[in-house]
């Protein structure tokens, strides 16, 4: 999870999401980022869900292993 500028809130929360079978169908990606979506709900206060969730191949990487969140912005 990143923050996106936002004019009037600062920064908003967007989640990017590396999936287990790259291969699935768009259906059932949309059906993903719905029980996400839920499931973030469920856990999170309305100020701190992410307002969108992108899926992505890969998440970019440092040698150690970090994600490069400074990357992430890069690929929107």
């Amino acid at each position: 999870m990143i923050g996106i500028a936002h004019f009037l809130l600062g920064q908003l929360p967007e989640l990017y999401v590396v999936l287990a079978d790259p291969s699935a169908a768009k259906a059932t990606v949309a059906r993903l980022k719905a029980r996400l979506a839920a499931a973030i709900a469920a856990r999170l206060g309305r100020c701190t869900r992410p307002r969108r969730v992108r899926i992505v191949d890969v998440l970019p990487r440092t040698r150690s292993g970090k994600v490069v969140r400074r990357e992430l912005k890069l690929v929107r």
